[in-house]
């Protein structure tokens, strides 16, 4: 039998590199946080928050979304940078468009083609205590343009007029609309 592991361990060394190189999988691709490889960066803050807040369901009181992680795409270099350092929670009551700061990171200056928010949980508190929301996905792309040319503010907003459906007594889903404003 251990003949055979031993073969079997050298077939996949020799096989697995070829399979990711043909099927187009590109470890280098994986996201990584900047290291500041000698291009001109800036620096950013990273903000959560929501629009329309007093459109949330009357039997809500507040609304909670678990952010895992905040991915930015180069475009130009075909890279996943991770934009937060720790996941955060995004709390949200009728009263106000709240917004919280993720993180402040160095960007490479230049073009963002896309914004990926990875989320772990959304639930909901009302008179019946905390219910979980589904969730329609996990992972949102948002597929704006944005372009990084010095030190500002990245924020993401969840829009919850177009991101929930259904009533806190009969459940609710959660199909994450998010705005992206850079400044």
């Amino acid at each position: 039998a251990r003949p055979m592991n031993h073969l079997i361990q050298k077939l996949l060394l020799l096989v697995l590199p070829t399979v990711l190189m043909t099927t187009g999988c590109d470890l280098h691709l994986l996201p990584e946080t900047y290291q500041g490889q000698g291009e001109r960066a800036a620096i950013v803050t990273i903000e959560i928050g929501s629009l329309n807040a007093e459109l949330l369901d009357p039997e809500v009181e507040s609304l909670e979304i678990q952010i895992l992680d905040v991915l930015a795409h180069r475009e130009a270099s075909d890279e996943w940078l991770i934009l937060n350092e720790a996941p955060k929670a995004l709390t949200i009551t009728h009263d106000d468009n709240t917004t919280v700061e993720l993180s402040e990171v160095p960007l490479p200056v230049g073009e963002y083609d896309r914004i990926m928010l990875i989320v772990a949980q959304a639930r909901v508190d009302g008179e019946g205590g905390w219910t979980q929301i589904e969730l329609s996905t996990d992972d949102i792309e948002i597929n704006d343009s944005v372009l990084i040319d010095g030190d500002g503010k990245l924020t993401l907003s969840f829009d919850m007029e177009n991101s929930l459906e259904g009533t806190y007594s009969e459940g609710l889903v959660m199909n994450p609309h998010v705005q992206v404003q850079a400044n």
